[in-house]
């Protein structure tokens, strides 16, 4: 079965916080629950009902908000480091907590979380005017030497 989704979830990226221990159980904190449940609707509206069938490459692109004074500072003096498009964001939070919640987001829609076997997660800052949000692709592992080749040559 071939298959290729791209899905744009309007939301900020969010990193999902370690399991918790209290009251002689564990939990996941409030907030990280409710981003990965509008994730997972977010993601119901997309996919199909039945489970799609691993083993995965699942690509990420994290789009944080722009900080206000970058903005202020692109626009007043126009300066390329502060550029109009987007830019790295070394900034909270960790691309690896941005994937685990995403990926625990998916876990309904996919056969088997753990064939998820490829994959590159990108944070970035927004557009000057752009708004945060997650983009999630999800397709086929295939080319097992083109990716074993890039980290082997990098």
């Amino acid at each position: 079965m071939s298959y290729d989704y791209i899905l744009t979830l309007p939301l900020a990226p969010h990193g999902k916080q370690s399991v918790r221990a209290g009251q002689g159980r564990a939990f996941t904190a409030p907030k990280t629950r409710r981003w990965m449940d509008d994730a997972a609707r977010l993601f119901a509206a997309e996919l199909p009902a039945e489970k799609i069938e691993g083993p995965y490459r699942v690509d990420i692109l994290a789009v944080v908000a722009r900080p206000q004074y970058m903005r202020k500072r692109f626009k007043r003096t126009g300066e390329a480091k502060y550029g109009e498009g987007l830019l790295w964001a070394p900034c909270k939070p960790d691309i690896d907590n941005i994937r685990k919640g995403v990926q625990d987001a998916l876990e309904r829609y996919l056969s088997d979380d753990k064939a998820i076997v490829d994959g590159r997660t990108v944070k970035v800052y927004s557009e000057i005017d752009g708004l945060p949000r997650v983009v999630v692709r999800i397709r086929p592992a295939t080319d097992l030497a083109a990716a074993v080749g890039t980290i082997e040559e990098d």
